[in-house]
């Protein structure tokens, strides 16, 4: 940290985090900041913890030992703060949903139909559609799930983590 008195806190801090399922330790001692507006890849074979450290940054897992910061707080589950992709989601193709609602669940996914006082149905029309035109999903947008292949699904889960703003964007795979 620079010292500066309004310095912003960097999107993610650990100082010797470690993770693990049980007694299975994953991985240990690890200490770095990631600087707000940062591109960062984390590489590994499979199994080596890319995804645990995600899920500890969403804070679905607490850590095994040291410490971990997300965007200046202790992770916690739910952070509006935070979009997401996970690295493979199965979607029923018999599920009437449509591309344009998918990527609305952004918004509101934890409180589906529910329209905050402070935005109106047209203010989430609007962002949902830039974030749809963002990843280049116009075209089939209003097209159900089942009738889309993988990629195009997968553009729409890119636009759904979007959608909201997030100050910090996780990418599994």
């Amino acid at each position: 940290m620079t010292g500066l008195p309004h310095a912003e806190p960097p999107a993610v801090r650990a100082h010797d985090l470690s993770a693990g399922y049980g007694a299975a330790v994953v991985w240990s001692g690890a200490t770095f900041d990631i600087a707000r507006g940062a591109f960062v890849a984390v590489l590994g074979p499979n199994g080596a913890g890319k995804s645990t450290l995600l899920r500890q940054v969403l804070g679905l897992l607490r850590p095994a030992s040291g410490t971990i910061e997300v965007l200046g707080e202790v992770p916690h589950r739910g952070n509006p703060a935070i979009g997401y992709v996970p690295q493979a989601r199965t979607l029923d193709p018999e599920v009437a949903f449509r591309g344009v609602d998918l990527v609305r669940l952004g918004l509101d996914g934890h409180r589906f139909g529910f329209v905050p006082p402070w935005r109106s149905q047209r203010s989430q029309r609007d962002a949902v559609d830039r974030a749809v035109e963002s990843v280049g999903a116009t075209v089939y947008a209003q097209r159900r799930l089942g009738a889309m292949s993988g990629g195009e699904r997968q553009r729409l889960l890119l636009a759904q983590a979007l959608v909201g703003d997030p100050a910090l964007l996780l990418l599994d795979e």
